[in-house]
């Protein structure tokens, strides 16, 4: 699922949560994922300049 998750942020950046729990089939809770999205997000988000 991890792999799934980084693969979507990596070409859609600022892709919802609720989306990619949708196209991963994430079978859990919402907020555990939004917590896991909001701590790699950044990773993939080019620096503000």
């Amino acid at each position: 699922m991890e792999d799934g998750i980084r693969a979507l942020l990596t070409d859609f950046p600022e892709m919802s949560a609720t989306v990619i729990a949708e196209r991963i089939g994430w079978p859990y809770g919402i907020t555990v994922l939004r917590d896991r999205v909001r701590e790699l997000r950044p990773l993939f988000v080019p620096p503000d300049p």
